[in-house]
């Protein structure tokens, strides 16, 4: 998962300052869509049409106090869907834990028994924000607009009802939970939310976790998208 960066100005820091009120616990669950052909490299294009369009996972994020935890939970099975069947391997983490308060996210990653984690500041880029709103499982949002450091544009409904912030692309500055997110090659829904109390364990770090350097994490997961290639190979 390789964090967007965002940039807020005055005026839309002061629209979305969160209230003194004690933040929820809950989980909030995502689909989230990925259009595989938009991601192709132009030499495996010529494999398009034996690739689905596209590829689902469920998203979810925990919340407690000043933290929210973002997990990959799966891919989501097409029903009669005869198409050949993808596993998208991320070319980050699938489970990063983010500290709003001291503003630094940790990307966790496997291999084998051992758990290693690298640590990083939120980062920011431009976004433009819009009055516009509408509603998503009964709470208000409003519109902003996300600009990449690539060009890419993305359009995030943000609602500020749940006194807390959180977002299922990235560990940001952006004052809000994100509840749907709509860009070219990726997409996030919130399908369901679950205010109930959450395990503390969620949100501290794993015991034996080892910090890596970002190129070490790449190396990781170069293994891992290798080990993926054998087994389809088999």
């Amino acid at each position: 998962m390789k964090p967007l960066k965002i940039i807020l100005t005055s005026a839309l820091l002061a629209f979305f300052s969160v209230s003194g009120q004690n933040k929820p616990e809950g989980v909030i669950y995502y689909e989230m869509k990925v259009n595989v052909h938009a991601n192709l490299s132009k030499d495996q294009l010529i494999y398009k049409a034996m690739i689905p369009e596209f590829a689902k996972s469920k998203i979810a994020i925990y919340l407690k106090n000043d933290f929210f935890r973002v997990k990959n939970l799966g891919e989501i099975a097409e029903k009669g869907d005869s198409k050949v069947s993808i596993n998208m391997q991320s070319s980050g983490s699938d489970d990063v834990l983010c500290d709003n308060k001291q503003q630094v996210y940790y990307s966790f990653l496997s291999s084998g028994k051992q758990i290693y984690y690298t640590e990083n500041k939120y980062n920011s880029t431009k976004a433009e924000f819009s009055k516009t709103s509408k509603k998503i499982l009964g709470y208000n949002c409003f519109k902003v607009i996300q600009k990449g450091d690539k060009g890419e544009t993305m359009e995030l409904w943000v609602t500020q009802e749940l006194n807390t912030s959180a977002n299922p692309s990235e560990p940001g500055s952006l004052k809000g939970v994100v509840l749907e997110i709509t860009s070219p090659k990726v997409s996030w829904k919130a399908t369901k939310i679950e205010l109930k109390p959450q395990d503390q364990k969620l949100f501290e770090m794993p015991v034996g976790a080892k910090k890596i350097t970002e190129e070490q994490a790449e190396d990781l997961n170069e293994e891992a998208i290798d080990e993926l290639k054998k087994k389809a190979a088999k």
